[in-house]
């Protein structure tokens, strides 16, 4: 199984969490009228923007560890006699 398959359920279950929680907050600080309801479609869509650049940021991280991680075995071996 590709490694973009084992991830794809837990990244879904986790982007609907945030999701949910971001919605549980909005309607606990009472955005239930018109403007309440721009205001929270508002502050989601900018959570969610949020969320998707840490998501980005965690990756590339993860991107840099392994490349950072690939140079060091290739530089290791390349030394071993």
């Amino acid at each position: 199984m590709s490694t973009a398959l084992r991830v794809l359920p837990s990244e879904l279950l986790y982007t609907l969490a945030a999701l949910a929680v971001v919605l549980v907050v909005s309607f606990v600080f009472g955005f239930t009228n018109v403007f309440g309801a721009l205001s929270a479609a508002v502050s989601i869509a900018i959570s969610l923007v949020v969320l998707w650049l840490f998501w980005r940021l965690v990756t590339a991280t993860e991107r840099i560890a392994r490349a950072t991680e690939s140079l060091a075995d290739d530089s290791l071996a390349g030394h071993e006699d």
